[in-house]
């Protein structure tokens, strides 16, 4: 599902904690409330001076397509799992031939969600450059999340997924007085 938006102007400095609920009650709605509290308490604050966010929601009911890689009884699973690398699969998916075979599989119905910081693994690939937004070097990345959902079971597969990123000042603005 698209989830149209454009940019919201948000005041940080006065009330991070009712932005933070709008900006998560628009990912929760955008999701079908699969994704929720994008945004935990206290990673927006006076400091905060952008969001950027996107979320995504898919249901979808109609068929799955999927590879199933099913061991030989002679390998078996373990030599299978042990024999799986990158090169391997993706020469495995290469060799592929679409055809089509009416089967009878039996999967088992799952749902995962999970949640996962991105702040680390980006503050390891440097420094972001955000002068051309202000004109000067005063912006950082402070936190990133990420959020994702899936779902599959007879009726089909439903999914969302959500980002956060929040950038902060690394000082308050100077009172500007007339």
């Amino acid at each position: 599902m698209f989830i149209p938006t454009e940019p919201v102007n948000a005041d940080f400095a006065s009330d991070a904690e009712a932005e933070r609920a709008k900006i998560n009650t628009w990912v929760s709605e955008g999701t079908q409330e699969k994704i929720k509290d994008l945004i935990p308490q206290g990673v927006l604050d006076s400091l905060t001076r952008m969001v950027i966010v996107n979320a995504i929601y898919f249901k979808g009911k109609d068929y799955l397509s999927m590879i199933v890689i099913l061991p030989s009884e002679e390998f078996g699973l373990q030599g299978l799992v042990e024999s799986l690398n990158q090169d391997n699969m993706n020469e495995l998916l290469r060799s592929i031939k679409p055809i089509m075979v009416n089967i009878f599989l039996n999967l088992p119905m799952f749902e995962i969600t999970s949640s996962h910081s991105l702040k680390k693994v980006l503050s390891s690939m440097g420094k972001a450059n955000f002068s051309g937004i202000t004109g000067t070097n005063d912006l950082y990345i402070m936190e990133t999340i990420h959020k994702a959902f899936i779902k599959v079971n007879g009726e089909g597969t439903e999914a969302g997924a959500a980002t956060d990123i929040t950038i902060n000042s690394r000082w308050m603005p100077k009172p500007f007085h007339c």
